[in-house]
């Protein structure tokens, strides 16, 4: 994290989200979550996104988000999804499903985009304990490898150029599809150039994720467009992290 860090400083809005299930363990995850946010004085909108409810659980979530978590700040907030029904290894769409739920639903992607193209989305997983607040700016942070290439390097997120945390996943988003990179996002997408090189250096990515607002919505996009084929050709769990890479190269 960050040496210094100045709230009056900032000047972009920012819009935290983290993905759950209804379940009892993730219920207590995302109050603790909520409790770090505040406590770190986390800037912008936090918001928790949980997918697979019940209505009735859904009733019971809103009403300690409006009695207890809204307490803590009224930027705190709770955004329930449709059911999306996946399930097994599956269970992690909820993520890209849901955040594109969140985007088109209360954002209003895409109708809405201008309003939001330049703020900050910020993707986190409901066990990752903030102990200092997360913004565009990672100037003083140490890079994850020494080998970037150029121009390619940036500690700013910006348009074209989103910022994530890096995963020890290599390059196997790409080599996993055994060569069938074009069945999964066209003839024409830019992630065919990729080289094995820059699919190792630049896209093996995780929580947290971060890029402006219309970045965002275009990986979200492509995320869930692209999930069911990598997982028909992947069919494991972390067919989920290798969408992000896809849809981010492409």
């Amino acid at each position: 994290f960050p040496k210094k860090f100045n709230l009056k400083k900032v000047e972009r809005r920012y819009f935290m989200v983290f993905s759950t299930s209804c379940s009892p363990f993730q219920n207590w995850q995302a109050i603790a979550f909520f409790h770090f946010a505040h406590k770190v004085n986390q800037p912008g909108n936090v918001t928790r996104l949980v997918s697979g409810c019940t209505p009735e659980q859904a009733e019971a979530l809103e009403k300690i988000q409006s009695e207890k978590i809204s307490k803590l700040s009224n930027r705190f907030q709770l955004h329930v999804t449709p059911d999306f029904g996946v399930k097994d290894n599956m269970k992690y769409w909820n993520k890209p499903k849901g955040l594109l739920d969140w985007m088109e639903n209360v954002l209003g992607f895409p109708n809405n985009a201008d309003e939001y193209k330049d703020d900050i989305i910020i993707i986190v997983d409901p066990d990752m304990m903030l102990l200092r607040p997360i913004t565009d700016n990672f100037d003083n942070y140490r890079p994850t490898t020494d080998n970037w290439l150029g121009e390619l390097q940036h500690t700013r997120v910006s348009k074209g150029k989103p910022i994530a945390q890096a995963y020890a996943y290599g390059h196997a988003w790409l080599t996993s599809l055994n060569g069938n990179l074009s069945y999964v996002v066209g003839n024409e997408s830019p992630a065919l150039d990729v080289s094995l090189k820059e699919a190792e250096l630049y896209y093996p990515a995780g929580p947290p994720y971060l890029a402006t607002g219309k970045d965002m919505y275009d990986i979200a996009f492509h995320w869930v467009k692209f999930l069911p084929r990598i997982h028909e050709l992947f069919p494991q769990f972390m067919a989920e992290m290798h969408g992000y890479s896809v849809s981010a190269a492409h």
